[in-house]
């Protein structure tokens, strides 16, 4: 079983069920998307009879990646190390705030390096799609978790600014050249359904 990647704010977005959509680069060969047709929806169309649409696939099950702690004597001790430690505690950075402040943890861990045992929550693909990024709509945009003003509504005035936070949002995490909003890259849009802890 593979990991997915996200943000705190992200974590919290998918366990309150207002996130069901992500968009990951499309990469070959270690580099970017490379022309497979003259138009966008040629290379669309070939990369999904190639079935190159990215890490998950339909049906796939992956939990998710999020920042971690466990208690200070394991501080750096490789998380391999500890096995499948059922016992050892493991703290969140999406938690309860007076839970994270107030009990004896050791530092933050990135959540690139969490395994699968320390995970509590998993979701299940149900689609995979190809597109360019600029296709996302303001409907999209929120089932991606971005909020306007703290609010996950669209109406007459917000259109536009959903995807105009997710634009924001993409460029936080997606800093370098090529790869940015104003590029446009080929994404896999993975749409997916929260699961319990167990990936059931």
């Amino acid at each position: 079983m593979r990991g997915i990647l996200f943000k705190p704010e992200m974590v919290k977005a998918i366990v309150e069920g207002r996130k069901t959509q992500t968009r990951r680069l499309i990469k070959l060969n270690g580099g970017l998307v490379h022309p497979f047709g003259i138009t966008d929806e040629e290379v669309k169309e070939n990369l999904r009879l190639l079935n190159i649409t990215g890490r998950y696939h339909v049906g796939d099950v992956a939990y998710v990646k999020e920042g971690f702690a466990t208690e200070k004597a394991w501080d750096g001790k490789p998380m391999a190390f500890l096995g499948n430690a059922s016992d050892v505690p493991i703290w969140y950075k999406f938690a309860d705030p007076l839970l994270s402040d107030f009990v004896p943890r050791g530092r933050w861990r990135s959540p690139l390096f969490m395994p699968k045992w320390a995970a509590r929550y998993f979701v299940r693909i149900t689609d995979v799609d190809v597109q360019r990024l600029h296709e996302i709509t303001d409907e999209d945009a929120i089932a991606e978790g971005v909020t306007v003003i703290g609010r996950h509504e669209l109406n007459d005035l917000s259109k536009g600014k959903f995807i105009h936070a997710y634009a924001t949002l993409w460029d936080s995490i997606n800093k370098k050249p090529g790869i940015m909003w104003a590029d446009n890259p080929f994404v896999s849009v993975y749409t997916f359904e929260f699961n319990a802890p167990e990936g059931e």
